[in-house]
């Protein structure tokens, strides 16, 4: 008669999905999600834009930790089988994480609304935390749930394996074991499952903050191209090096430098620092029809 009933309601639900075109709505949603592949890829569950679903979900955060501090108890015992907790360890861990959501949700939050690609990023990374300790929570809370009717059945015992621990002396003795181990499974899963889908799309959003968009262009500001660049041919590259210039026969020393005795190119000491051609001299005399000084004519004095 049991299969029977449910040959029968399994059957009047599915007249009442073909009725609704419940079907054929879901069929033409998944086409356009196929033909349009950036529905999905700019989209959480194909429907709500990135930049929405990381503000509510920054924006949830801080509602559970104000509700945390607020109302501990209830929040402790209701979100239980989903955050766990059973374990004192584990449940330190997921309160300090969680009172700590109030700042990086709200620097999340901000981030989305001002597309601050650094507060999103701090706000990933908190969302990477909330995951490690969900880990560690599996690590602590499981081994005591599965070995949760022996709170009853061996109370010592259990004690001196995990020590005291209310909350599952409590669970047991309210004959509660089975059904609280298989929430837990279920929902910390599907919580687990949650958390790195929401840090999934917080990652895509910071990644399209980020990128720069390929039609901008990205030219240089007030720096020359270097494609016409030239030398000047006075510059130092252009003239012989002092290696290379040439010697002067019986100088000592090439063109310009210093002999030992002190004076240029090897000459007497007390040779002017013109050269051997002293100083200089005019390279044309008076003018024409004047007279020069009395003895020298008009070429000037004579040559040394």
């Amino acid at each position: 008669m049991a299969p029977l009933s449910v040959v029968a309601c399994a059957q009047f639900i599915s007249r009442k999905v073909a009725q609704t075109g419940v079907v054929s709505w879901c069929e033409g949603f998944c086409g356009t999600v196929k033909s349009n592949p950036e529905v999905e890829s700019n989209t959480m569950c194909c429907c709500v834009p990135l930049r929405t679903a990381v503000f509510l979900n920054a924006f949830f955060t801080m509602v559970l930790s104000i509700l945390l501090v607020c109302c501990k108890s209830w929040v402790e015992d209701e979100f239980r089988p989903f955050q766990g907790g059973y374990a004192r360890s584990s449940r330190v861990v997921i309160e300090t994480v969680e009172l700590t959501g109030i700042c990086w949700g709200a620097m999340g939050a901000m981030g989305v609304f001002m597309l601050k690609s650094s507060f999103i990023q701090i706000y990933f990374q908190y969302q990477i935390c909330r995951l490690i300790a969900v880990l560690y929570m599996y690590w602590t809370d499981l081994p005591l749930l599965l070995t949760c009717e022996r709170w009853r059945s061996d109370l010592y015992g259990a004690i001196e394996d995990h020590g005291w621990n209310p909350v599952m002396y409590k669970i047991a003795m309210g004959n509660r074991c089975y059904n609280e181990r298989w929430s837990f499974i279920i929902f910390s899963s599907l919580y687990f499952v949650c958390l790195i889908y929401f840090a999934q799309i917080n990652r895509r959003l910071t990644q399209n903050v980020e990128n720069e968009p390929k039609y901008l262009l990205k030219v240089p500001k007030n720096h020359p191209s270097g494609a016409f660049y030239s030398y000047s041919s006075g510059m130092h590259r252009d003239k012989p090096k002092a290696k290379d210039a040439p010697e002067v026969p019986g100088g000592g020393g090439p063109m310009g430098q210093m002999a030992p005795g002190g004076g240029p190119m090897g000459g007497h000491p007390g040779m002017p620092m013109g050269g051997m051609m002293g100083p200089h001299l005019p390279l044309v005399g008076p003018a024409m029809g004047v007279q020069g000084p009395q003895g020298y004519g008009m070429s000037g004095p004579p040559m040394h």
